[in-house]
């Protein structure tokens, strides 16, 4: 069941999936300006 939900919904997982990349990049270059100061 799981599997079929992960499916139908594959479109608006790959956006998750971007956006949550995107927050990833976005603290690491907060995290490396703080270590940088």
């Amino acid at each position: 069941m799981m599997f079929l939900a992960f499916l139908s919904n594959k479109a608006s997982f790959e956006t998750v999936i971007k956006s949550f990349y995107h927050f990833i990049i976005k603290m690491k270059k907060n995290f490396a300006q703080k270590m940088i100061e």
